[in-house]
């Protein structure tokens, strides 16, 4: 868990996060659980990350009323809605193996889409204003703040639990396709994917994704995820078209605040202000409607 200055999150930066136990505990995960652990990381001044903890040491702590976000595979209680889902590919251990999985229509394109002449770079912290410039626009266009730059250089720098990379896909010196991956212990998620108009009719979105695939396995993953996504969504059915299995992704946050998310009205509005008055102003919003 991070403290954002705001609440604590879980996993921020992944689809998902919440607990992962480690061994068969009869245990009620609930609300108070979660506080009581935002009571123990105070009470210890634990660093933000990735940390364990046996549970029956916190069974007794104060319960603390604190605001929290996590989004979790775990249901708390049996009336929880399913608010996203997280589609993900189980790897094989050579990118053959995974090729002959896919369906003749994505290997189709994906091969024409490798024989279009597109050029893929990979790399760090050096191809983030490449990749920031595609990303920011289709925030815009989807009616959402953007976060800033050094954001994205930030989390380059100090991210120690696994990797971090952009991926890109040029054409005649342009960028059509980006995205920005983390991982960890194996698990390789495209955090932060955009691409342009001129790439929907050219297959980039699946040439990008299978070009991240084989990079993963290659690192030696066994998981591919492509992100979450609302259920049965436009962007949802795109996922489902290659061989995933869908994650039921449950929210639970304490102490709501009004924002934007709560209203459906505010990205319809802001896709409509020119981007160049949202660009600056972006960085400044986004941090108060994670």
């Amino acid at each position: 868990m991070v403290y954002t200055g705001h609440r604590w999150v879980s996993l921020p930066h992944f689809s998902y996060g919440g607990f992962a136990v480690t061994h068969n505990v009869s245990f009620d995960f609930d609300e108070k659980l979660i506080q009581k652990l935002i009571f123990l990381i105070r009470k210890e001044g634990l660093n933000p990350g990735f940390f364990q903890l046996d549970l029956l040491r916190i069974s007794n702590l104060q319960v603390v009323r604190e605001r929290f976000f996590i989004r979790t595979t775990y249901v708390f209680h049996p009336d929880d809605a399913c608010k996203k889902v997280s589609s993900l590919i189980s790897l094989p251990q050579t990118k053959e193996e995974l090729y002959k999985q896919l369906n003749a229509n994505l290997r189709r394109k994906i091969n024409k889409a490798a024989n279009s002449g597109f050029e893929l770079q990979i790399g760090g912290k050096e191809l983030i204003p490449l990749f920031y410039d595609i990303y920011a626009q289709k925030m815009h266009q989807l009616g959402s703040p953007a976060y800033g730059k050094d954001f994205f250089e930030m989390l380059m720098e100090t991210y120690r639990f696994g990797e971090t990379k952009v991926f890109l896909v040029m054409e005649s010196g342009k960028t059509i396709g980006a995205s920005f991956s983390l991982s960890y212990m194996g698990f390789y998620e495209s955090s932060w994917f955009a691409t342009n108009e001129i790439a929907y009719k050219k297959y980039v979105s699946d040439y990008l994704h299978w070009q991240m695939m084989q990079y993963a396995i290659s690192q030696g993953a066994t998981t591919y995820s492509f992100g979450r996504s609302t259920p049965q969504g436009s962007v949802h059915i795109y996922k489902n078209h290659w061989p995933v299995t869908d994650i039921p992704i449950y929210q639970y946050e304490q102490g709501r605040r009004l924002h934007a998310k709560n209203h459906s009205w505010i990205p319809i509005v802001w896709k409509h202000i020119p981007y160049f008055i949202t660009r600056p102003v972006d960085p400044l919003l986004v941090k108060h409607i994670y």
